[in-house]
């Protein structure tokens, strides 16, 4: 059983803005392939896996390299070395690891997009009536805002988007159990190293990454 983030979900033809962005969050997935402990625990099947005989070895191996991953983001969020050392060192250490939850999927997913052209983008993270959801995306504040959400592997305009984590994807993202009559709402991510107050893709800073990294430009983008 594969429970590699999702990189093949269908996709409908949609316009060109939702199209980019849909590509964009799966093209992360390929780029840098990584295991999500919290997707593990959160599927239907998880209790009939063999993750979960032997109290989930796999799963426990997997979630003590995302600890790994998140103790390189709090030292190189208090490093004062630039951003581009700050970005290449984050990336290259998910991609080692091969894991990474939906936090890291959206570091990931914002650089890439940083890299072909998409900018005034933030992560932020769902909320319901004052509670964190703990579910992370990238948002892009574009004439008609949308999310990037590459944990789940889809791109889509705000209200569709809500409309998506209220039932396909609820399982997912642990609000099963939230009424109808809530409010799903995006807060700003704070404090980490993939928050936006702490990276900033300036002009120097794609440039940077694209120079280093070709493979991240989409090849409709070059």
């Amino acid at each position: 059983m594969n429970f590699e983030i999702n990189n093949n979900l269908n996709f409908q033809a949609r316009n060109p803005v939702i199209k980019k962005a849909d590509d964009i969050a799966r093209y992360v997935n390929k780029l840098y392939p990584r295991i999500s402990g919290t997707k593990i625990y959160s599927l239907d099947s998880y209790s009939d896996s063999i993750y979960y005989k032997g109290k989930g070895p796999v799963l426990n191996k997997y979630n003590n390299k995302i600890q790994n991953v998140r103790g390189v983001s709090k030292k190189l969020y208090k490093c004062k070395k630039s951003n581009f050392h700050k970005c290449t060192s984050y990336a290259e250490v998910i991609k080692k690891e091969k894991a990474g939850n939906c936090g890291e999927s959206s570091f990931l997913a914002r650089m890439v997009a940083a890299c072909n052209g998409i900018k005034n983008t933030k992560i932020v993270y769902l909320a319901s009536e004052g509670e964190d959801l703990d579910h992370y995306m990238v948002y892009v504040n574009d004439r008609k805002p949308y999310i990037i959400d590459s944990w789940l592997g889809f791109a889509d305009y705000i209200p569709n988007a809500l409309a998506k984590f209220r039932s396909e994807y609820s399982k997912f993202i642990g609000i099963d159990g939230i009424s109808t009559d809530s409010s799903l709402y995006f807060l700003e991510s704070k404090g980490n190293i993939i928050t936006n107050d702490k990276m900033r893709y300036s002009k120097k800073l794609v440039n940077q990454l694209a120079e280093k990294y070709p493979e991240l430009i989409l090849r409709q983008t070059k």
